[in-house]
C-alpha cells in the first residue's frame, strides 16, 4: 500500500540540466521526471552545515567530495531523518540517533557512484550475486571477502561485479569471511538501473531554471497575506 501524501508532490527533475523543477525548466523547456520523494515530499537545499556533516560521516565509506548540489527531504523517524538527494536520486539517509546522541549516515547503493568502495564493504562470490539482487539476505558462505573493520550493526556496501546493495551487518567483517553458515548482511536496498544526468547540479542554475515558477509562488504568497490582513483588523507579522 502506498504511503499517503500530505499534499501534492510538485517536484520534478530535469535530467538534461540536472536540476530540480517546480514546473517546466526555464532553461531547456523540459517537464522533467517525477521524483519519488518519501512523504510528505519537502525537498530543500542542503546548506553548508548539512554538507559538512554529510561529508564527515561519508568519510567512513571513502567519500570525501561531492561536486553537485545536495538536497534533503525530511522523512518520519524518532528524531531528525533526511533523505539525501544528489543528481536527482536518493543516495542515502542522514539520521540522528537519540539513543547515541549523534548523526549517522545510512548509504544507498547509488552512493557508490561517487566513491571507489573500499571501506565498509562485503565482496560476494559470483554465484551469490543473483540472490542478493532479489533482495535476499547475504549468507556467510556467499561472502568472498569483507572489510575487517566492519562491526555488527553497521551499514555496509555489498559488492558483486559492482556495488549492488547496502544493508546491516549481522556479523563483524572477520566473522563473515570465516563463518560457514548464518546471515552476514541483512539486505536493505538494491541497486537500480539509473541514467545519471551528466551536467553538474548547481544552485544558481536551479534558481534560473525555476524563475517563472518562483515568481508565481511569490505573487500567490503576497496575495494571500494581503487578503488575510484585509479580513482581520490586526497588526501584521510575518515569520
Amino acid at each position: 500500500m502506498k504511503a499517503p501524501y500530505l499534499g501534492k508532490s510538485t517536484i520534478n527533475w530535469c535530467d538534461k540540466c540536472n536540476l530540480p523543477l517546480l514546473e517546466s525548466c526555464d532553461l531547456c523547456g523540459s517537464q522533467g521526471r517525477k521524483i519519488q520523494l518519501t512523504p510528505p515530499g519537502d525537498l530543500r537545499v542542503a546548506w553548508e552545515g548539512d554538507v559538512e556533516r554529510i561529508l564527515k560521516l561519508a568519510k567512513e565509506f571513502g567519500l570525501t567530495k561531492i561536486d553537485s548540489q545536495i538536497y534533503l527531504n525530511r522523512i518520519s523517524g524518532l528524531d531528525r531523518n533526511d533523505e539525501i538527494y544528489i543528481d536527482g536520486h536518493c543516495v542515502g539517509i542522514l539520521s540522528f540517533d537519540p539513543a547515541d546522541l549523534k548523526f549517522k549516515l545510512l548509504p544507498r547503493p547509488e552512493m557508490a557512484r561517487y566513491i571507489k568502495v573500499k571501506k565498509k564493504c562485503v565482496q560476494l562470490f559470483e554465484d551469490a550475486e543473483p540472490f542478493i539482487l532479489q533482495g535476499k539476505t547475504v549468507l556467510a558462505p556467499g561472502v568472498k571477502d569483507a572489510d575487517p573493520s566492519i562491526q555488527k550493526g553497521e551499514y555496509v556496501f555489498v559488492l558483486g561485479t559492482k556495488a549492488i546493495a547496502t544493508g546491516i551487518a549481522k556479523m563483524n567483517g572477520k566473522e563473515m569471511v570465516k563463518a560457514n553458515y548464518g546471515p552476514a548482511v541483512r539486505t536493505k536496498h538494491i541497486i537500480k538501473e539509473i541514467n545519471w544526468p551528466k551536467p553538474k547540479s548547481e544552485l544558481k542554475k536551479a534558481v534560473k531554471a525555476n524563475t517563472k515558477a518562483l515568481a508565481k509562488k511569490e505573487k500567490n504568497a503576497i496575495n494571500l497575506m494581503r487578503s488575510v490582513s484585509k479580513k482581520h483588523d490586526l497588526p501584521c507579522t510575518v515569520s
